[in-house]
């Protein structure tokens, strides 16, 4: 984020927050029974604040409409970082990649 601010690059970076620690749902098995615990290790981090250190263009949409409108807002370095729930990310995550997969399809 400092570099890109340095060298006068836009950049947004969009952060979907969910506290960490669910990367392990992304995973084939979990949807499958087990003798096993998937792992989980929230981070507990406020990430708007440490975002803040980099650039005073921090932002939380509340909204998918605002979520849009930040996207594509004014240039500069900016953070747009979206609260998620981590019980409907991989819902999330696969409907995502079938969206890119299905635009760079076209």
């Amino acid at each position: 984020l400092l570099t890109a601010a340095r060298l006068g690059v836009d950049l947004t970076v969009v952060v979907a927050d969910n506290d960490g620690g669910a990367i392990f749902s992304m995973l084939p098995q979990a949807t499958e029974e087990g003798p096993f615990e998937l792992l989980t290790a929230p981070h507990g981090f406020d990430i708007p604040t440490i975002a803040a250190g980099f650039t005073d263009k921090v932002t939380t949409p509340g909204s998918e409409r605002a979520l849009r409108a930040e996207i594509k807002g004014e240039g500069g370095v900016r953070v747009v970082v979206v609260r998620t729930d981590r019980a409907s990310n991989r819902q999330v995550h696969e409907e995502l990649f079938r969206k890119a997969a299905e635009a760079l399809a076209r």
